[in-house]
């Protein structure tokens, strides 16, 4: 056997010797605690206490942590240390309240000792008091005002309370700092990212990463800051490398699949969601953007059956519904369609997105009475949704009901005075009602504004004027007035 292999089994025994040690000590503590202790069963030294204390906090088992942690207390009431482990461990549990009362037993013991100072604040900082936070960090400054771990946490602390310039200066001095640079350099990165400046953000970032190239999560938000200044392709490769560092990475996964997206790389997108599921399986907004992914790539078989297993996992969302009505619109299954916007509308009431697609899906049935309700209802709740005042005014049309239709062109032509769709459904009101000149004006403004109009409306007003070619004439006259 080689050395290294001796190495290994020598660890992997140490690991296994006091996993059975925290697993038999921990139910010696248990039968105490509950009275039916048996006298072969001795509880740990306090050596041993301290010992399976630390080990199951750099293991991350809190749990047990905090039982032999407790045991410490009692047997050494007046332990500084003891406090404050008790203290870390409550924090990582997210018990604050209990955090801090731990921290206080420590700091009853000795006032001023830093430590546990130190540790007060972090957990006030934890616990979203700020301004408390950095009362105590200012007076551990009085005592030692060298303190960089005080120094930083006083940054943090000015950035929570939205003091950017303060902070700001904290950071920077800290970048000289070999401990803190790092981490001082991340912070002033977040902080031009919330204050939007994103170029900014991303020189701090590229400084954090080359004191460490291996830091995924900083490649990850150098990718996210990429993405805010739609700038796709170096985002896919801030993400690439923080999945090359961390394969299993599930965020850097989910944000390469968006940024695939966003260049229309739609089979990538669907790859890098897959994966992303692959590592969540049941995280609902994978489920919804694969859903969408595939209704987008015309696979709406697949695109159901996905945003199904979304509804099975949780029927109160909205998403899952509005998705799987789109995708049944789409395959002319109307009524699937209505039901699943429905079920959207009672979980989204205001959402003018899915009374739209309703309102399309119940104009595809030819209900359109139904139909104008639920357009109505789009432009009511937005009133700048003018592909949805233009399908009401259209609708209306189509009942035959002339005069609203007119009112609600002529509003969408004043809203919008290029919207080429509002003059060419106007020009077809007047040429229905043998206004043939103030219908060619409007065609012609319509095809000035969108020359695709002039391919179709020889054919959609033949039926419409006396005589089609003196029509076009007329047409072709107003055309040289735009």
């Amino acid at each position: 056997m080689n050395t290294t292999e001796f190495g290994e089994n020598r660890d992997k025994n140490n690991f296994e010797d006091m996993n059975e040690k925290v697993k038999k000590y921990r139910n010696v503590i248990r039968n105490k605690k509950n009275g039916y202790r048996h006298e072969s069963e001795e509880l740990p030294s306090l050596d041993m206490v301290e010992s399976l204390t630390n080990y199951c906090i750099d293991n991350g088992k809190f749990e047990e942590a905090e039982d032999f942690c407790r045991l410490w207390t009692e047997y050494f009431p007046y332990s500084i240390e003891a406090w404050q482990k008790y203290s870390y461990i409550k924090l990582n549990v997210d018990k604050f309240e209990d955090a801090l009362k731990a921290v206080d037993k420590a700091l009853a013991i000795n006032p001023s000792d830093i430590d546990s100072l130190l540790n007060k604040s972090l957990i006030l900082e934890n616990f979203n008091k700020p301004a408390e936070a950095l009362d105590i960090l200012e007076y551990i400054l009085t005592l030692d005002e060298n303190n960089e771990e005080a120094i930083f946490h006083k940054g943090i602390c000015l950035q929570l309370l939205k003091k950017y310039d303060e902070a700001s200066e904290i950071f920077n001095y800290l970048t000289t700092n070999e401990e803190f640079s790092k981490d001082a350099y991340q912070e002033l990165a977040y902080i031009n990212n919330i204050l939007h400046n994103y170029n900014k953000s991303l020189v701090y970032y590229q400084k954090a990463i080359d004191l460490d190239p291996y830091d995924y999560n900083m490649w990850y938000n150098k990718g996210v800051i990429h993405n805010h200044l739609r700038q796709y392709y170096r985002a896919i490769d801030s993400y690439d490398m923080a999945i090359a560092i961390d394969t299993e990475f599930f965020a850097a996964w989910y944000n390469l699949g968006n940024a695939y997206a966003s260049l229309g790389r739609l089979l990538d997108s669907i790859e890098c969601f897959t994966k992303a599921q692959d590592i969540e399986k049941d995280n609902l907004d994978v489920l919804y953007n694969l859903g969408g992914l595939y209704g987008d790539i015309g696979d709406y078989k697949k695109a159901i059956r996905i945003f199904s297993k979304a509804v099975k996992l949780s029927d109160r969302n909205f998403q899952a519904y509005f998705g799987r009505g789109i995708c049944y619109d789409s395959i002319g299954e109307y009524q699937k369609a209505i039901e699943d916007f429905d079920s959207a509308i009672k979980l989204k009431k205001n959402m003018p997105e899915i009374w739209h697609a309703l309102a399309d899906t119940q104009y595809n049935m030819s209900s359109l009475s139904n139909a104008l309700k639920s357009y109505k209802k789009v432009v009511e709740l937005d009133a700048n949704n003018l592909e949805a005042l233009h399908d009401y005014g259209f609708t209306l049309f189509q009942l035959n009901r002339h005069n609203e239709a007119t009112n609600v062109f002529v509003d969408l032509i004043k809203i919008s005075p290029d919207n080429a769709n509002g003059y060419y459904s106007l020009a077809k009101i007047f040429a229905l009602h043998g206004f043939d000149e103030a219908a060619a004006k409007h065609v012609a403004r319509a095809i000035n504004l969108n020359n695709k109009k002039d391919k179709s409306y020889v054919r959609d007003f033949t039926p419409m004027v006396f005589e089609i070619k003196e029509f076009i004439k007329l047409v072709e006259k107003f055309s040289t007035l735009y």
